[in-house]
């Protein structure tokens, strides 16, 4: 509105302006010395105005070549930068394509005028590694911090994720614990921390970490829970590797009884009692266990532990098959026992039951020495064939879905 007052006024101006010269054109007269110049009022006016214009002109020249540089300088600056964008779009994409090799020139290429060169190298450090290429990684990774030391932290959790990714578990270690040291409540770096206990099997000090995880809320309740289980698990296998009961005795000791009847840390003593040849604490320990919370895999370490009193254990398996007459492992566990007590007929009844509900191959095995005790070798010899045969179907289904297993 108040632009077309102005157009509106100013027209008027001109109108009243080009009517006045019409009815008295006037002169204008400029005198300098000797020299007189004289001239209409009209074309003194347009001259005026023409001055006026180049004047302008010239002022705006001026000002526009004054800022010529700086002009030059942002279009350069933004040419840049649009280059920088392309370069590290090229890079992303070539990345995620795993096209190493091109991402790596690309992002290291646009790290040099990028604004955020630290996404850039950390980025080009991951495509060095997985071109095999540590040095050019570590250089990278070095870049990256000299860039940006104020995120350092930052570039030092990527470095240790590469370093896990390579294998170099040690040198994780060292760059998580000094991530640990000047942020001790960093959430990601104790996650990392426990991947790298983990992959050590330095299962006591991961144990002793379990109250960090829970104090910085690393971990929720289960998850906790699990890794203890974890830690214990793998203690127990431990000390039962060295081949010394009184070691295996003492770190069962250590484990809390919330954990002494869980089926993988029950399952993983009771293991090691077998190869030690020490069974007979470990029968009560089943039987209680299994009391709390039926397990199949406990059921079949209980046919193959040899409790102080043989007939109290074929009693308490007869009681278990009474509730599941139909359960391979149930049945495959009286026959062991049966053979154990050498009552050939129950145990052979008891195998063959086993084996037409879908037993392990274990169940054939156990048949077929049964029938060479019984003198049938030929049909000993087919359960035996049988039993191979089930084993290799089971551990070729089991390989195809391990290779069917969506990684993570």
């Amino acid at each position: 509105m108040a632009l077309l007052l102005k157009s509106l006024l100013g027209l008027s101006l001109l109108v009243a302006l080009a009517l006045q010269v019409q009815r008295d054109p006037g002169y204008a007269i400029f005198g300098m010395g000797h020299w007189t110049i004289e001239m209409s009022f009209t074309a003194f006016f347009i001259l005026l105005l023409l001055l006026l214009f180049v004047s302008y002109s010239s002022v705006r020249g001026v000002k526009w070549l004054w800022r010529l540089p700086k002009r030059l300088r942002h279009w350069w600056r933004h040419r840049q930068m649009r280059v920088t964008a392309d370069a590290l779009n090229e890079g992303l994409v070539a990345q995620v394509e795993g096209r190493w090799a091109d991402a790596e020139r690309a992002l290291a290429h646009a790290a040099a005028a990028s604004q955020t060169p630290v996404f850039n190298y950390l980025a080009a450090a991951r495509a060095a590694q997985e071109q095999d290429a540590p040095e050019r990684r570590d250089e990278y990774l070095r870049l990256a911090a000299q860039h940006a030391p104020a995120d350092s932290l930052t570039v030092a959790i990527a470095q240790a994720e590469l370093q896990l990714d390579s294998g170099e578990r040690e040198a994780a270690l060292t760059t998580l614990l000094r991530v640990r040291a000047k942020v001790p409540k960093h959430v990601y770096a104790h996650k990392l921390l426990v991947r790298t206990y983990r992959e050590l099997g330095d299962w006591e000090t991961l144990l002793a970490l379990g109250t960090d995880l829970r104090r910085y809320k690393v971990m929720d309740t289960q998850e906790a829970i699990q890794l203890e289980r974890d830690c214990y698990r793998a203690l127990v296998d431990k000390a039962g590797d060295t081949g010394d009961a009184d070691a295996l005795d003492r770190m069962w000791q250590r484990v809390p009884d919330t954990l002494r009847h869980d089926p993988g840390v029950l399952s993983a003593y009771v293991r090691q009692l077998l190869a030690l040849g020490e069974t007979k604490s470990a029968e009560p320990m089943l039987r209680d266990a299994l009391k709390r919370r039926w397990n199949e895999h406990l059921v079949y370490l209980y046919g193959l532990v040899e409790g102080a009193d043989a007939h109290e254990q074929l009693v308490t398996a007869e009681r278990w098959l009474k509730d599941k007459p139909h359960d391979a492992i149930v049945l495959l566990t009286v026959g062991r026992l049966c053979l154990r007590r050498k009552i050939w007929g129950k145990a052979r009844t008891a195998l063959e039951t086993s084996i037409a509900n879908g037993a392990p191959p274990e169940a054939y095995h156990a048949l077929a020495k049964l029938l060479e005790q019984l003198k049938e070798p030929e049909l000993a010899l087919s359960y035996y064939r049988k039993g191979l045969a089930v084993a290799n179907e089971r551990n070729t289904l089991r390989e195809v879905q391990t290779l069917e297993k969506p990684t993570t």
